[in-house]
C-alpha cells in the first residue's frame, strides 16, 4: 500500500546510506572499462528502481539526473552524477536541486565499492511550486567515506561529515547555520542480506539569526538508532515486485516483519535549547525522546518510550491570556513507559491500516467507522495476548510543586472496559499551591482570578480524595498520596472513593 512504500523507500534511502562490511574488507579489485560500464549500469538501475517504487504514490519519478559518468582511474572509478534533482524536473520544478555530485569509488567485489572521497558540493537550491528558486543550503568541508553496495542499494558503512552549513531564503531575512555535522552508520551481516545496524547523527551549534538577533539556538542535536535482523535483500526484492506490478499492495504484515523484525531502538536528544522572540525567552537544558520495539518469539513484541524535558526556564516569557501564573509553568517533565506481550502481527497491521486511514482523512475523506473498527480489533487482540502497559515514571515539577507516580494497566477481555490497572502518585507542595491559588483568586485581573478559583476547587477535590479509605501512606513529608484504580467491573476509584461507578459488561 502507498504508506508502506513510502516507509520502505525512506528506510532504504536512509539505511541506504548505511550498513557495514566484514571487519576485513576484500582487497580492491581491478578498475577497468568493463567494470566502469557495469558500475554505471548498476547506479542507473538503482535510480530506476527507486523511481518505480515511488511512482504509484506520486504518479511520477522522484529522482532525476542528467546522466551518470564512470571513468577508471587507477584502482578506483571517478563517478559523476550530473545535475541530481529530487522532485525536480523540467516538467515539475518543485523540489531540491543538488547539482553535480562526484565520488571516487574503488571496487571491492560482489557489487561492493569503497567510497573514498566526495567532491566539492554546489549549493543545494530549493524550488517552489511556481518553479522559482526560493533558497539554498551551503555545506562547508564535506567529507565522506563508506562502503556502498549496489546489490542492496545502500551504504554498508558510512562516515560522513561537514564542518558547517548555512541555509538562506532568497526573499526572506534571516540565516540558519550549523556547526559540525556527522553521520555514522555501521552494520554487521548476520546472514546473507540480513544485517544488524547502528547509526548516529550529531549536529552542533544550530542557530537562526535575523537582524543581528539570535532568535533560536541549540547547542547539540543527537540521534542514534539500532536495528536487528534487517533484511535488505528482501526489501530490494519487494521493490522489484512493485516495479513488476506484483505485490504492490502487500497486505500481509508478516511480509514487513520479515524485513524489519527487530525494528530496534531510537534516541533523540537536544541540549541547550534557547528560543528568543518578541514574547520573551524560553530555554530548556535538555530534551530526550527515546523509543524501542522488539519482536519476540510466538508473535509477541515489547516496546518502550521515554520523554524528558529538563531545566525548563520560561520565566522570560510574557504572561499570556488565561491567567496562568508563571510559577505554575513546568520546570521539568519525565515520562517512561513500556508495553509487554504485544501481538506483533496485529499491532503492525493496525499501524499500517491506521496510517492509510490517516492519509485518507488528510485528503478530506475521514473514515470514522473504519477507525473505530481498527481500535476494537486491536483492543481484542491485545486482550487475548494479555498485553500490559507499565508506567515506570511520570513526574512533573514547577516552582511551587511536584508530582511523581508509577502504575500498570492490563488489557483484559473479561473487564467491563477491556482494561484494568492502577496508577499511584504523590503530589508535594500542596500548601504552596494553596497559597498561590489564593493570591490568584484575589487578583484584580479577571482571568487570573478565575484561574485561581478553579485551582482552589481542584485542590479541594484532591484533599477530599486524599482522605479515602484506601489512601496509601506518602513517603514525602507534607505530600498527598493517591491510588487511582480501574477495576475489572469498570469502576474508577481514587483511594477507594468512587469516581465512576461500575460499567455494564461490553
Amino acid at each position: 500500500m502507498p504508506t508502506l512504500r513510502r516507509l520502505l523507500a525512506a528506510v532504504l534511502l536512509i539505511c541506504g546510506l548505511s550498513a557495514s562490511p566484514p571487519v576485513s574488507p576484500p582487497a580492491h579489485a581491478q578498475a577497468d572499462a568493463a567494470g566502469a560500464d557495469q558500475l554505471r549500469q548498476e547506479l542507473e538501475r538503482m535510480f530506476e528502481l527507486y523511481n518505480a517504487f515511488g511512482r504509484p504514490d506520486y504518479g511520477q519519478d522522484i529522482y532525476f539526473t542528467d546522466g551518470i559518468a564512470v571513468t577508471p582511474a587507477g584502482a578506483s572509478y571517478e563517478v559523476l552524477l550530473r545535475n541530481v534533482r529530487i522532485f525536480a524536473s523540467e516538467d515539475e520544478p518543485f523540489g531540491l536541486v543538488l547539482g553535480d555530485v562526484s565520488l571516487v569509488m574503488a571496487p571491492l567485489g560482489d557489487q561492493l565499492y569503497r567510497v573514498e572521497e566526495i567532491g566539492p558540493l554546489s549549493p543545494f537550491v530549493f524550488y517552489g511550486e511556481d518553479g522559482a528558486p526560493q533558497g539554498q543550503m551551503v555545506f562547508e568541508g564535506p567529507s565522506l567515506e563508506g562502503d556502498f553496495s549496489t546489490r542492496y542499494m545502500t551504504y554498508l558503512n558510512l562516515d560522513a561529515r561537514i564542518t558547517g552549513s548555512e541555509v538562506t531564503a532568497y526573499d526572506e531575512p534571516g540565516l540558519f547555520r550549523t556547526g559540525p555535522i556527522s553521520l555514522t552508520i555501521a552494520s554487521r551481516e548476520v546472514s546473507d542480506g540480513v544485517f544488524d545496524q547502528t547509526s548516529g547523527m550529531e549536529v552542533r551549534d544550530l542557530s537562526f539569526v535575523e537582524g543581528g538577533r539570535s532568535l533560536f539556538r541549540l547547542n547539540r542535536f543527537g540521534a542514534a538508532s539500532a536495528v536487528t535482523d534487517m533484511d535488505l535483500q528482501a526489501a530490494v526484492d519487494m521493490m522489484r515486485d512493485v516495479e513488476a506490478g506484483n505485490g504492490s499492495e502487500p497486505a500481509d504484515p508478516t511480509d514487513v516483519i520479515a524485513l524489519f523484525p527487530g525494528i530496534g531502538d531510537t534516541t533523540v536528544q537536544l541540549e541547550g535549547l534557547l528560543v528568543d522572540s518578541d514574547e520573551g525567552r524560553l530555554s530548556i537544558g535538555s530534551i530526550l525522546l527515546a523509543g524501542g520495539y522488539e519482536s519476540q518469539p510466538d508473535n509477541m513484541a515489547a516496546g518502550s518510550v521515554e520523554i524528558s524535558f529538563l531545566d525548563i526556564d520560561a520565566s522570560g516569557l510574557k504572561q499570556q491570556s488565561g491567567g496562568m501564573d508563571p510559577r505554575l509553568i513546568p520546570t521539568r517533565f519525565t515520562f517512561k513507559a513500556r508495553v509487554d506481550q504485544l501481538p506483533n502481527k496485529e499491532v503492525l497491521a493496525f499501524l499500517i491500516d491506521a496510517t492509510a486511514l490517516a492519509d485518507e482523512a488528510a485528503s478530506g475523506v475521514p473514515d470514522v467507522e473504519g477507525s473505530s473498527l481498527l481500535m476494537t480489533e486491536l483492543a481484542n487482540s491485545m486482550g487475548t495476548a494479555g498485553s500490559t502497559f507499565t508506567i515506570d515514571e511520570l513526574s512533573f515539577a514547577n516552582q511551587v510543586s511536584a508530582m511523581a507516580g508509577t502504575g500498570q494497566f492490563r488489557a483484559n477481555p473479561d473487564a467491563a472496559l477491556s482494561v484494568d490497572g492502577f496508577f499511584r502518585t504523590q503530589v508535594a507542595g500542596i500548601s504552596n499551591l494553596q497559597t498561590l491559588a489564593q493570591q490568584m483568586a484575589a487578583s484584580e485581573n479577571a482571568e487570573t482570578r478565575q484561574t485561581g478559583q478553579g485551582l482552589l476547587g481542584m485542590l479541594g477535590l484532591l484533599m477530599v480524595y486524599a482522605q479515602g479509605p484506601e489512601a496509601p501512606e506518602p513517603t514525602v513529608e507534607g505530600a498527598l498520596a493517591f491510588d487511582v484504580k480501574v477495576r475489572p467491573d469498570g469502576a474508577l476509584t481514587i483511594n477507594g472513593t468512587p469516581l465512576l461507578p461500575p460499567q455494564p459488561q461490553q
